[in-house]
């Protein structure tokens, strides 16, 4: 058995010890603690863990068992079993384990699954304690290599087989004057032309049938059937080993059928007591007789390994023999044909009759040659001796430019990097440069002679000319279509404003408007006004005056160039609330379409303000849009939104609408901080407590008999839409708010009966303004379906 085979199987433990091993692993490496207290997932993975670590350090174990060990079926069936039963008890106990409701019960499932792997590791105690004596048994038998180049010795026993190994190998094989000393095989290595070679010692066999031979007969029998080594059969003609020759020779013809197609060698063994001469002509004849029937295949030495005599000259031819026989048979082999056909071996043949002898120079063939004389003055100075002048090693800098071969003495010392700018300066020479340039001048004053550039009197012909403007046309759109990308992409969708607008003052723009004979004081109050209500943020905290100034230079983006900016005597110091929240109300926006009123009762003297469509005709009326605002005080920017939504859909010949039969209502939304700071002057408008008004939330005017919700407020401008007297063909209204929230809990609570469930046909996200989510769809707006 190979020594890499020996090695490669680990020792068995038994049931007993392998639990301990794998027990003791899984409570090392995985984690011991747990509480109760953790959440149930947790639990589980803690106790699935355990379960699936345990499962795998018993797979590991019992598959390198199968891996390792020769084919024993009975035993390693048994193993194998053993091995899918553990996977499929942690299989089963994995699966309940993810249903278990507490640590109690996880923990006890995690012992069963531990408690059935160990029973079934307990009942294959036989197969493990079996697997472990094959081991041990295996570790026992000598480390043979059945693929490298192995000398064979057998014989009937006493014949000297022992005493050649320990010659010509360094093993130390005991060797006695009586038969059957070696009961087993013994291995010896040796070295032969640098090559790794081992020798086989076999027990005595003795000649009589294959089924009488007991196990030591046998172990020499296996050896010459299974390997593929050079035999040597020895054989003692003194009789001094207890067998005559004939009983040798018969024992040599008995096993000749296992020395088929292997070198075989006769070894006359003990020549210091008795030669082949010294024998008589009929026992000489069968000694002779062995090697004339074997065609030469058999080879017959003489040795004495008691004198030493003729013990290299076997070993030698014995081991070329073999090599030049492994060659033959690798030779004839499949794998030798990839091999043989990358080798060629050139074999040189004579040309002449001319005898080509060694140079030998004329004073060493004569003898003349000086002799080296440190003294002599004449010789030829070594670059030794120049070292030496020149102040000895480490002083002296050889020079390795003087023996340059180059056609001008004078560039050996000129200074030529190897490495310039990063590049390899000897891939940019061309030792032909020169031989180059002239052979090209030379084709270029031949091609100049010929006429070869010459320019054309040909004209372009029209397809020509057609094609090269056509080629042109589609050059400048590609050029077109990627400075639209890159401005898209550099812009992020926004409109580029020409260099020549950028930069504007508020001033610039006002005189402008001036000069073309238009007011420019709404403008420069909207400017002002926006410029201190930024302002305002900057000494505000509270976030939702903080979300309303951001949306209003959003608005101001809207309605006047982005670009625009502000004077510097624009921005005086900051208002106070409710000068900001009067400027606020007092913003006309006829210039939007959309004017404020507030004839809309609540209760008691309370009223509700809301914005709605300016120039509108009530008998043309067929649709009204509610606009619920996203943040207090924003109702004309939500409302300015829709009218631009709206003014999308009328312009657009797909949905066939007309501007007069619509209209647009956005509620007022006021806070309590308003009503507080003084900036509501009209004490019976609807004010509601910070943002709860998008909830539903109450008022809190002081003019208000009754308190009202948002919900009822809602109702009341729903049933004066719905009113015939003042609309007498409306036919429906619209909610529309900026997230669908308020809208989903007043169908739930109150008004499900005055909405109509929107038909979803083609969804529009709007991403213009920063705080708007999205309506439901245009379809569902401004639809033609009632």
């Amino acid at each position: 058995m190979s020594a890499t085979l020996k090695a490669s199987i680990a020792p068995v433990p038994t049931a007993n010890d392998f639990l301990d091993i794998v027990l003791s692993k899984t409570q090392r490496k995985t984690p011991t603690v747990i509480h109760p207290g953790f959440k149930i997932t947790r639990i589980r993975t803690f106790y699935m863990r355990k379960v699936m670590f345990t499962k795998d350090a018993f797979t590991e174990k019992l598959q390198a068992i199968l891996s390792e060990f020769p084919v024993l079926e009975l035993a390693l069936g048994q193993i194998n079993t053993a091995r899918h039963l553990i996977e499929q008890v942690a299989k089963d106990y994995v699966r309940l384990i993810k249903f278990g409701d507490s640590l109690y019960r996880c923990k006890q499932l995690k012992r069963a699954a531990l408690g059935r792997m160990a029973t079934i590791m307990r009942r294959n105690k036989d197969p493990l304690a079996y697997l472990e004596q094959v081991r041990q048994h295996i570790s026992r038998l000598p480390a043979i290599d059945p693929n490298t180049r192995t000398l064979v010795v057998c014989g009937y026993p006493n014949v000297g087989k022992s005493s050649f190994l320990n010659k010509v190998t360094r093993a130390d094989v005991d060797v006695q004057p009586y038969a059957f000393t070696t009961k087993s095989l013994f291995v010896g290595h040796m070295d032969y032309k640098y090559l790794r070679w081992q020798v086989i010692d076999t027990p005595g066999i003795l000649d009589h049938p294959l089924e009488e031979m007991n196990t030591i007969e046998m172990q020499a029998i296996t050896a010459l059937a299974h390997l593929r080594a050079a035999v040597l059969y020895f054989m003692d003609l003194s009789e001094q080993c207890g067998y005559s020759i004939e009983a040798q020779v018969q024992l040599f013809n008995s096993i000749k059928p296992l020395f088929a197609n292997k070198p075989t060698f006769l070894v006359i063994n003990k020549v210091d007591v008795t030669r082949l001469e010294d024998l008589d002509d009929e026992k000489a004849s069968l000694v002779q007789g062995v090697i004339e029937e074997s065609d030469g295949k058999v080879q017959m030495m003489e040795i004495s390994t008691f004198t030493d005599k003729g013990i290299m000259d076997l070993k030698h031819q014995a081991c070329e023999t073999l090599l030049s026989t492994r060659v033959e048979r690798k030779i004839k082999g499949p794998k030798a044909d990839n091999i043989l056909n990358r080798l060629h071996v050139a074999t040189p043949q004579r040309r002449d009759d001319v005898d080509r002898l060694p140079f030998i120079p004329d004073p060493i063939r004569e003898g003349t040659r000086k002799k080296f004389d440190l003294e002599d003055p004449s010789r030829r100075k070594t670059e030794r001796d120049i070292q030496e002048e020149q102040g000895g090693a480490g002083v002296h800098n050889i020079d390795m430019k003087k023996n340059y071969l180059l056609a001008n003495d004078e560039w050996k010392y000129d200074v030529i990097p190897e490495i310039y700018e990063g590049k390899n300066v000897a891939d940019f020479i061309d030792p032909d440069i020169v031989e180059s340039l002239e052979k090209l001048e030379r084709e270029e004053e031949k091609l100049e002679a010929e006429g070869f550039y010459d320019e054309s009197d040909e004209e372009e012909d029209e397809d020509d000319k057609e094609l090269r403007k056509v080629a042109d046309a589609i050059k400048q759109r590609q050029a077109k279509a990627k400075a639209q990308a890159q401005d898209k992409k550099t812009l992020h969708g926004r409109a580029q404003i020409p260099r020549k607008f950028q930069h504007r003052t508020l001033s610039q723009m006002a005189e402008n408007m001036r000069a073309a004979g238009i007011d420019p004081s709404n403008v420069e109050m909207r400017a002002e006004l926006l410029a201190k209500a930024k302002g305002l943020v900057g000494k505000r905290k509270n976030r939702a005056d903080e979300e309303m100034d951001m949306e209003e230079e959003d608005i101001d983006d809207l309605n006047t160039d982005e670009s625009m900016a502000v004077d510097e005597d624009a921005a005086e110091s900051l208002p106070s609330r409710k000068k900001v929240m009067n400027l606020f109300l007092s913003i006309s926006t006829s210039s939007n379409g959309f004017v404020l009123k507030d004839n809309l009762k609540l209760s008691g003297d309370a009223v509700q303000p809301y914005y709605i469509t300016e120039d509108y005709n009530a008998d043309d009326v067929k649709r009204a849009i509610i606009v619920i605002p996203g943040m207090p005080r924003d109702s004309w920017k939500w409302t300015t939104l829709m009218q631009n939504a709206f003014r999308y859909v009328y312009t657009n010949k797909k949905y066939g609408m007309k501007k007069k039969d619509t209209i647009i209502v956005s509620p007022l939304a006021l806070i309590k901080e308003d009503m507080e700071a003084g900036a509501v002057d009209n004490d019976s408008w609807a004010v509601y407590k910070n943002s709860f008004w998008s909830a539903g939330g109450h008022t809190i005017s002081p003019k208000l008999k009754n308190p009202v919700s948002y919900f009822t407020m809602l109702d009341k401008l729903v049933d004066m839409l719905l009113d015939k007297s003042k609309f007498p063909n409306i036919r429906r209204v619209v909610i529309a708010d900026h997230m669908n929230l308020l809208l989903l809990a007043w169908r739930i609570m109150e008004k499900e009966t005055h909405i109509v469930k929107p038909t979803i046909k083609e969804p529009i996200t709007w991403t213009d303004y920063p705080m708007f989510a999205s309506f439901h769809s245009l379809d569902f707006l401004f639809g033609k379906d009632f």
